[in-house]
């Protein structure tokens, strides 16, 4: 047998990858089996890869939990590069899912389970694995479940080893924000685990692409295919979690890996966001909702206006129930007709389906039909609705009627004239000028032919929403007007649209949860206040960062060390310019540790204020166990926001 380090014996190959290859071997001093994890020998040259090597054992000590695998010691020698470890007994999630397909649905939640535990222990010690996907989750043959590889991870006192510009993870697995180069946290990590329980679960990957190219276009554009849809049956529940876990903008997604099993944990589907649509910017809103969380306007009807909408094909009776959920997709309350999913209405098309809507509201509805094979069409009901009489499935007599019945009216009215009248030449004219005013009457019917026809759903003319307090919508909008890089704008949005949320439950709920609630609610309306302040923080550093070019600063300062060892007469005058340089990289080191405190900050109070959501949704809904032993429960959860306020109050003094 193969040697190495004088110490290890290579029994065989357990498996390889793009930096080192993982042997099975005996440590001949203790004589235990191992793993020795050796770095692939053309890459000794490469400072950046063998610097991260060497610290990935200490990054998984410093995690300390025991769903991540256990490094025993790193050794380097002339011969080689290794890190020795556990040895492993199963094989990977990839593996798995290539042997068997799509998993039980059980089977995918207990290792995403186990996946998030590790995963919120890393993120708590400060350690970002960036490069999460299937292979790198190993299922141990007895029901274990470990994380592997943390080679790529990012530490905040790591800074200098990678930059955001520059993709270090796997494509198919990677998270938009680590494909264009943007600030990235543990949710990116989030992201990698959805991707690997898309696969587990529907057997294929999310996104496929003929290049490179290709497949990282539609990771940062495209949204997944539903998974309802490529296997029926899944739980709704399980479902809702994983296309969280796969939205474009980090702050869509779990703002942590204990929220993500906080939803798992839940009884009930995990809520979906927005039931209306914005007027002003079409994005989707609550209609219970004071201000819009995507452009701050404070309108109050989010969904009424001069469109009206015509459904022009269904594809058979079973695309009704989809349309039906989608129109309520949008604020819209399904008619008797639609409501029961009525097969009649794929026979009769076109038929009306909403009026006097916002074109917001009916340009959302017309792309979320499209998935369905559903078409409709928009019209102004300014520009003229004459022909909607007979597009609409209007029987012919009934259509008759609306055009006659005016004119005939009329008609006996001047007829009744000439009569009582005695039959003069006055009432005559009369009668005659009634009778002109025949084609008047049906040309009005033309024009208002929307008021005749019943549309299939409707939409509420007005909402009152529960007001905010005093000045937190205009430093909102002033926020939105200072922040530039989108992944903050997104953040600060859904802190926003969590604080609408717990403001609007709170309203709703009943006294005694309001009584227990109160503090924590006035708690969250600081902390979302403070989060707008963080954010114009995050937003200057930012701004500062993309000044300071790290990468740069460091190869000028390798080159300066090397031309003063190389010429050792010079290292005097080289000094000062060294100590230049040296400064400038602590400074950005400084500024990037900051930065990232800060961005922790903000996730710290999106949990806290996704916590207090849930717990409030949780005492005010009926169940089996009553409200009042959920009340119990929650004496000890209410302080969340309270705690985040002190703790971030003090750190942001320290700083």
């Amino acid at each position: 047998m193969r040697m190495l380090h004088g110490r290890f014996e290579l029994i065989s190959v357990a498996g390889a990858g793009g930096v080192a290859t993982v042997h099975r071997a005996r440590d001949v001093v203790t004589g235990q089996l191992c793993a020795l994890k050796v770095l692939h020998p053309h890459l000794r040259s490469d400072r950046v890869v063998c610097e991260r090597f060497r610290r990935e054992p200490a990054v998984a000590r410093a995690v300390g939990h025991q769903a991540i695998v256990r490094m025993h010691e790193l050794i380097e020698d002339a011969d080689a590069l290794s890190i020795s470890m556990e040895l492993l007994q199963g094989r990977t999630l990839k593996a798995a899912i290539l042997a068997a397909g799509a998993l039980a649905p059980a089977e995918v939640e207990r290792v995403a389970r186990a996946c998030l535990e590790g995963l919120g222990a890393a993120h708590a010690a400060g350690v970002v694995h960036r490069d999460f996907k299937p292979q790198n989750v190993f299922l141990c043959e007895d029901g274990a479940v470990k994380l592997l590889d943390f080679g790529f991870a990012r530490t905040n006192a790591a800074a200098g080893l990678t930059t955001r510009s520059v993709l270090v993870c796997t494509p198919d697995y990677a998270a938009p924000e680590l494909i264009e180069g943007g600030p990235v946290d543990g949710r990116a990590d989030l992201y990698g685990l959805g991707v690997a329980l898309y696969e587990a679960l529907s057997g294929r990957l999310p996104y496929t692409g003929s290049s490179a190219y290709e497949l990282l276009r539609r990771q940062v554009s495209e949204p997944p295919p539903p998974l309802a849809s490529l296997r029926p049956g899944l739980p709704p529940r399980l479902c809702a979690v994983v296309h969280r876990l796969l939205a474009k903008v980090p702050a869509d997604r779990f703002p942590t890996a204990e929220a993500v099993l906080d939803a798992l944990d839940r009884s009930t589907d995990v809520p979906v966001a927005a039931a209306g649509v914005c007027s002003a910017c079409g994005e989707p809103r609550d209609p219970g909702w004071p201000i819009c969380p995507a452009c701050g306007g404070e309108s109050r009807n989010v969904a009424t206006g001069d469109c009206l909408i015509l459904l022009t094909r269904a594809p058979g009776p079973g695309a009704i129930p989809a349309l039906r959920e989608v129109v309520r997709s949008v604020g819209a309350t399904p008619r008797t007709a639609l409501a029961r999913a009525d097969p009649a209405i794929a026979r009769d098309v076109p038929r009306l389906l909403l009026k006097n809507v916002g074109e917001p509201v009916a340009r959302l509805l017309r792309e979320r039909c499209l998935p369905h094979d559903l078409q409709v069409e928009i019209r102004r009901i300014s520009e003229g609705t004459a022909d909607l009489l007979h597009r609409a499935s209007v029987p012919r007599w009934l259509f008759l009627l609306g055009l006659m019945i005016p004119w005939a009216l009329l008609f006996g009215a001047g007829v009744v004239l000439y009569v009582r009248g005695g039959g003069g030449a006055q009432q005559l004219a009369l009668l005659a000028a009634v009778g002109l005013g025949g084609p008047w009457a049906a040309s009005w019917v033309l024009r208002n032919a929307h008021r005749l026809v019943p549309a299939l759903a409707t939409v509420s003319v007005t909402s009152e929403p529960h007001p905010l307090p005093a000045g937190l919508g205009a430093r909102y909008r002033a926020a939105l007007g200072q922040l530039k890089d989108r992944g903050l704008q997104a953040t600060v949005r859904r802190l926003v649209e969590r604080t609408l949320t717990l403001h609007r439950s709170f309203r709703e709920a009943p006294p005694s949860v309001q009584m227990l609630f109160d503090e924590p609610r006035q708690q969250a309306m600081e902390l979302t206040v403070r989060a707008l302040d963080i954010a114009g923080d995050v937003q200057k550093r930012l701004d500062r960062m993309t000044v300071v070019d790290e990468p740069r600063m460091l190869a000028r300062l390798a080159e300066l060390r090397a031309r003063a060892a190389a010429a050792p007469e010079q290292a005097t005058e080289l000094a000062e310019a060294i100590a230049g340089v040296e400064q400038a990289c602590r400074e950005a080191g400084e500024l990037e540790r900051a930065q990232a405190l800060a961005m922790s900050q903000l996730l710290r109070i999106s949990a806290a204020l996704e916590t207090t959501v849930a717990r409030l949704d949780l005492a005010t809904a009926p169940g089996d166990t009553g409200v009042s032993r959920e009340l119990r429960r929650l004496q000890d959860d209410v302080g969340f926001a309270s705690h985040a306020a002190r703790e971030i109050a003090r750190e942001r003094g320290a700083a």
